[in-house]
């Protein structure tokens, strides 16, 4: 199948009809008609519906027009690295990070990276859970995450660079907010309970108090809406206790010393052995190794216990 057709068809659906799509291609609306009825002529059925309101995609139009995204993707990835490698950057390392974690301490590391080197890099923020299968089909050259994922972890390379565990957090408006002494799990139960990806969702649920109530929110991928709750509500949450706490997130009066061992939340480094062949991976996977390293010795440790032999 041609794949310049399914480009068309991709920018026709993006731009909600055949004129606007003509204008953005340089082509005419007829040739772009032509295009597209040769197109259903393949396929034995239509890929467009058409309307007094525009186009938009039957089912097939659709799943084709995911394709032809993927190769103007590609296309337009193409030619980002041929411009880069005629300006000298020879090589780009693509880095997985957590929304966390990108929020909490990466601009800190893109502060200590040197200026002169050669290679792009290329961060994508996900969680761990969809990352790591695009470490292992080679998409990503290194991932930050937690250490311990209950994920498909076969040929992969893991290196824990920072000590951290799940404490519970009280949001200033909350009772326990500056709460110093042993709290019962039980006594916690009817409180605002806020589920961030952060702190949970990867962790395995028998490592946290069974006696907690269940949230009543669930929120991914927004660190900073949680903080700002943290802030100026009463929530209660699970979280990260040092990156909570060395990125100014938190202060030590929202962490609370709950009774019970909470789990474990070390970050670490994670590569392929195909990756680290490359020199410019290894040049980045020393300087986030390093960068991980301080800030592991100068954050605050909350009873963090050392990392495992």
């Amino acid at each position: 199948m041609d794949s310049r057709t399914l480009k068309q068809l991709t920018t026709i659906i993006t731009s909600g009809s055949l004129t606007r799509a003509a204008e953005r291609l340089g082509v005419t609306q007829p040739t772009l008609t032509r295009a597209m009825q040769g197109l259903e002529d393949r396929v034995g059925e239509a890929v467009l519906e058409r309307s007094r309101h525009g186009v938009k995609p039957t089912t097939i139009g659709s799943r084709l027009a995911e394709i032809g995204s993927r190769i103007i993707e590609e296309e337009t990835h193409a030619e980002d690295i041929l411009r880069q490698w005629q300006h000298g950057f020879s090589y780009e390392v693509r880095i997985g990070v957590g929304p966390m974690l990108q929020s909490a301490v990466m601009n800190g590391f893109i502060d200590s990276y040197p200026r002169k080197i050669n290679h792009i890099l290329h961060f994508k923020t996900g969680s761990a859970s969809h990352l790591i299968p695009e470490l292992h089909r080679g998409l990503l050259d290194l991932l930050l995450a937690p250490a311990f994922l209950d994920v498909e972890q076969s040929d992969l390379l893991r290196e824990s660079v920072f000590r951290d565990e799940v404490r519970v957090f009280a949001g200033r408006k909350n009772r326990f907010y500056g709460h110093k002494k042993l709290i019962d799990p039980k006594d916690l139960q009817a409180e605002n309970w806020l589920r961030s990806g952060a702190g949970s969702g990867l962790i395995d649920p028998g490592e946290t108090p069974e006696t907690i109530a269940q949230p009543s929110m669930i929120m991914t991928g927004a660190i900073q809406m949680v903080t700002h709750l943290l802030r100026t509500n009463d929530v209660m949450v699970r979280m990260p206790v040092r990156l909570m706490l060395s990125s100014g997130a938190a202060e030590p009066d929202n962490v609370l010393n709950v009774k019970g061992e909470f789990a474990r939340r070390d970050i670490a480094i994670w590569s392929t052995p195909e990756a680290m062949n490359q020199k410019a991976v290894r040049q980045v996977h020393n300087h986030l190794r390093s960068y991980f390293g301080d800030l592991d010795e100068t954050s605050p440790m909350f009873g963090v216990r050392p990392f495992s032999s």
